[in-house]
């Protein structure tokens, strides 16, 4: 489960924070394994912005009046990312960790208002976002760990213009819990 918060502007000058919790699968594979640095290559399942819809101006049916058609902030990525992790002991049950490195989200899906009707603004899938993840962690020699990240895009999600123009920007900041698989099967077998 991770909180997240969502920043978006108007043409008005409008800004606002939109926050909520969310969820995030993912798995990753270390390379470059040296004593203190490493290479961890991850890909993740994750979902990010508001869930509720936004109602954004279209235009007008007869000259004059308006309507809102509303607009879904949630969103479904595929993310790679190749992050160099600092490693240093404490102790023999642990070790703290330091990560960073640059993040590509494939947004895969928009969680829509309605599916079977045209009710909704569309935004466009299968599009690429850039973003970067700092963060820390402690990883235990049972194979448990624990990390906390921020995860700031550089890309709008999407822009949007009819009269005001809308754009969202997701950034993340996460809590994951994990288990590294191969510190696990080589303490307990």
């Amino acid at each position: 489960m991770t909180g997240q918060y969502s920043s978006y502007e108007d043409s008005y000058n409008n800004t606002g924070v939109m926050n909520l919790f969310s969820y995030d699968f993912g798995i990753y594979l270390e390379i470059l394994n040296l004593k203190r640095l490493t290479i961890s290559n991850e890909l993740h399942y994750t979902v990010k912005g508001v869930s509720e819809q936004t109602a954004l101006t279209t235009p007008p049916a007869i000259f004059g009046q308006y309507y809102y058609k509303p607009l879904s902030n949630r969103f479904q990525y595929l993310s790679f990312e190749p992050l160099l992790k600092y490693k240093f002991s404490v102790s023999k049950s642990h070790e703290f960790f330091l990560l960073a490195g640059p993040r590509w989200d494939f947004r895969i899906g928009n969680y829509r208002y309605n599916s079977y009707s045209d009710d909704y603004i569309h935004i466009k899938n299968f599009r690429f976002e850039f973003g970067m993840t700092v963060g820390a962690g402690v990883e235990f020699s049972e194979g448990l760990l624990f990390e906390l990240r921020f995860e700031p895009n550089f890309t709008s999600t999407y822009i949007y213009t009819n009269f005001t123009k809308y754009s969202t920007r997701h950034s993340t900041l996460m809590l994951i819990g994990g288990l590294a698989f191969s510190r696990y099967l080589k303490e307990n077998f």
